[in-house]
């Protein structure tokens, strides 16, 4: 394993602002951030995963293979999160929940892990190309999930 990924990825921002709100959950915190900080933090934290996916894809240039493998996960960044999505619709209608958390968890059947894709991505593929799966999340799936999913999930599990 390379312990140079390893420690680049365990000291990203991303990944230590979600665990510091993992443990503040797990401690039974009061923490609390400001609205305002934390509508900033939301927007800094997509602009720098989406700009980080801009230089790889200025860097790698779009040649004959990256323009196929971009038709195919455009396709992928589509499909898959409405397939997954209403699949765990399908399988909340067997579980005891209330029709919210339903739907929470259809969301996150839905979604790829927006903070875990490029740790997991490079620790899994390191020649797979930043400039391709970063702005499929964020550009594609993220958009699809908040004004087609949600809406399909509610529908399908209230």
């Amino acid at each position: 394993m390379n312990t140079e990924i390893l420690i680049s990825n365990m000291t990203n921002p991303t990944l230590l602002f979600f665990l510091l709100g993992v443990v503040a959950v797990l401690v039974k915190s009061d923490l609390r951030i400001p609205e305002s900080t934390s509508k900033f933090i939301s927007l800094y934290l997509l602009l720098s995963i989406g700009f980080k996916g801009g230089q790889e894809l200025q860097h790698s240039g779009l040649t004959p293979e990256a323009t196929y493998t971009l038709i195919i996960a455009i396709l992928f960044a589509l499909f898959a999160p409405l397939v997954n999505g209403m699949l765990a619709a399908f399988i909340t209608h067997f579980l005891p929940m209330e029709p919210g958390n339903k739907l929470l968890l259809c969301i996150l059947a839905a979604s790829a892990s927006y903070i875990a894709v490029p740790a997991a991505m490079q620790l899994a593929a390191p020649k797979a190309d930043p400039g391709l799966y970063i702005p499929m999340a964020l550009g594609i799936t993220f958009p699809l999930n908040i004004t087609i999913g949600i809406p399909l999930y509610w529908s399908l599990v209230s």
